[in-house]
């Protein structure tokens, strides 16, 4: 059986899935999403940023100085970033796994890729590039496989880093 040429490939529809996943972002700054899939194409958790559970969600505002200043320190911003919501979402319901493939909007930044290094994540795949060279080299020494996925639609209709 011949595959379809419109069919999308494996990577292809679990990035397009993230990108739905995001539009669930409390974030007033950025809106991004992420999935967790074990080898099999199984998905194994989800997550998006934003507040943590029963709490508020993001007041940031571009037009108040004290609220920009707040957010633009990612420790000092109240948001959980999809990767983390999505490790912490599999790790509360014990599905992590060895062999988990992260699919996300952005690549980590190096706080998200401490943890989807501990949680032995070996893939990720990402739509847009995040430039944060400390990430990257601790992908590199842990042996994860880093694929940039552009989409033709990243833009429409999300909020992105300003």
């Amino acid at each position: 059986m011949q595959p379809e040429e419109n069919r999308p490939s494996r990577d292809e529809w679990f990035a397009e899935m993230a990108l739905v996943i995001s539009k669930r972002s409390t974030c007033k700054r950025t809106s991004q999403g992420a999935l967790l899939v074990d080898r099999r194409g199984f998905v194994i958790s989800l997550g998006y940023n934003g507040s943590p559970m029963g709490m508020r969600h993001c007041e940031w505002d571009p037009v108040a100085k004290r609220s920009r200043i707040f957010c633009e320190k990612h420790h000092q911003c109240m948001c959980i970033h999809a990767e983390m919501n999505a490790i912490i979402n599999a790790a509360r319901h014990a599905s992590l796994r060895e062999d988990t493939i992260l699919y996300a909007t952005g690549s980590p930044c190096c706080e998200c890729m401490k943890a989807v290094i501990q949680a032995g994540v070996k893939r990720i795949v990402f739509v847009e590039e995040y430039e944060d060279g400390f990430a990257k080299e601790l992908a590199k020494e842990a042996n994860i496989e880093m694929v940039h996925l552009p989409h033709p639609k990243v833009g429409e209709g999300r909020r992105t880093y300003s």
